[in-house]
């Protein structure tokens, strides 16, 4: 069943598409969503060998404000995550 992202499940607002910035110390990213539980990496904190990573699309309601946060398209991984 497709979600109708346009229309406010909560009060029938207007939603917009947007995302919500991933603040690092040297720039600003995309949130992603990845696959499965987080795995350590002494080298790079993390790995994410072969997982699915997607960006993350935020909607805001117009009228109250609400947030909902989807994971859309494929993205390929970070390259300090090689």
């Amino acid at each position: 069943m497709a979600v109708d992202k346009s229309l406010c499940p909560e009060c029938g607002g207007k939603m917009v598409a947007g995302f919500v910035p991933e603040y690092t110390q040297y720039r600003v990213m995309r949130s992603l969503w990845i696959e499965g539980n987080l795995e350590r990496s002494f080298w790079t904190g993390s790995q994410v060998r072969e997982k699915d990573v997607r960006a993350v699309v935020s909607w805001r309601c117009t009228r109250c404000g609400l947030l909902r946060s989807y994971a859309a398209g494929k993205v390929p991984r970070p390259s300090h995550w090689s």
